[in-house]
């Protein structure tokens, strides 16, 4: 029945010339499409972005990175975090050789990262591995990190000009 019913719709189109409607309103369509897609992809982009990376030492259990990502607006007198989405990596204190601070050279720069080396050479977890905080950050989390895990404590004085 659907074989008789579309050749006949067809004919009425064609014979009124209804066709022009039939494709204003289809690129009417597709120009919409197009932008609700456009929409999506942003929202996810923006709905992807990380919003603050954390490592948290537990004694006698382990190293926990976490990443947590949303949104974020930026408004006249602060930032609104939405957090939507978190992950976590647990690194058993078993599996943990020991943490690092270390420096790789990329191109013409030096970049510092806080890493955490696993045991039985499984590799290096990489910890902050999105915002890149500087170096003086990234050691007061070192000596934080190793002082509860290890219970190492080192004092640093800042260095006197004169």
């Amino acid at each position: 029945m659907d074989l008789i019913i579309l050749p006949i719709l067809i004919w009425v189109a064609w014979r009124f010339e209804i066709w022009t409607d039939v494709k204003a309103v289809l690129r009417a369509q597709a120009i919409c499409s197009v932008w609700i897609i456009l929409a999506i992809c942003y929202m996810y982009s923006k709905c992807n972005t990380v919003l603050y990376e954390s490592i948290t030492p537990v004694p006698n259990l382990g190293i926990q990175l976490s990443t947590v990502r949303g949104l974020s607006f930026p408004l006249p007198s602060k930032r609104v975090l939405i957090p939507l989405k978190s992950s976590h990596n647990f690194i058993p204190l078993t599996e943990v050789s020991t943490v690092i601070l270390n420096q790789a050279l990329t191109g013409f720069s030096v970049k510092y990262y806080l890493g955490v080396v696993k045991t039985d050479g499984k590799g290096v977890v990489v910890a902050f591995n999105h915002i890149r905080p500087n170096f003086d950050v990234l050691r007061e989390v070192y000596h934080g990190v190793r002082e509860t895990m290890f219970n190492e404590y080192e004092r640093i004085t800042p260095k006197k000009n004169g």
